[in-house]
């Protein structure tokens, strides 16, 4: 995984960030039916989170965010073949909601080490099988290190 991430500053305290990230999900599932295996389904997509950022303190090393974020999927394939989202029985996209805790450390003028874990939570209904009687919505925890540079 990886993107890129703009940040704008309102004041000292308050700092918007938009982001495009581009993410591959691998997920083992157990299958039960008609015997116990299992399958292995691979996702790629791209993220687009708003999210506004507070350090509570002017400069403060760490700082948390709150805000919303749209993800459209472009490939997934089941152990290695490729395949569509609505042949899973998946939508392609979801709305939700992501908290965020970030550690920035000072390395040189205007460029900073930074550590960043967000909780994603989806609010889109992604299982397209109403027979199911199932929900299926993301919930995920990410973690993304780097630099942040200044301009």
């Amino acid at each position: 995984s990886g993107g890129l991430f703009f940040k704008k500053g309102f004041n000292p305290l308050l700092d918007v960030e938009v982001d495009l990230i581009y993410m591959k999900k691998k997920t083992t599932l157990a299958v039960t039916s008609p015997a116990v295996s299992s399958t292995t389904v691979e996702m790629t997509s791209y993220m687009v989170p708003v999210i506004f950022r507070t350090s509570f303190v002017p400069g403060g090393f760490v700082n948390v965010g709150a805000g919303a974020y749209y993800e459209v999927g472009s490939t997934i394939s089941q152990d290695g073949v490729s395949s569509t989202y609505a042949n899973q029985g998946l939508k392609n996209h979801d709305l939700g909601l992501v908290g965020s805790a970030q550690l920035r450390l000072p390395l040189a003028p205007l460029v900073h080490v930074l550590a960043d874990a967000r909780y994603l939570m989806g609010l889109t209904e992604q299982s397209t099988d109403v027979a199911s009687n199932g929900s299926t919505k993301n919930r995920s925890l990410q973690v993304y290190a780097g630099l942040s540079v200044g301009f």
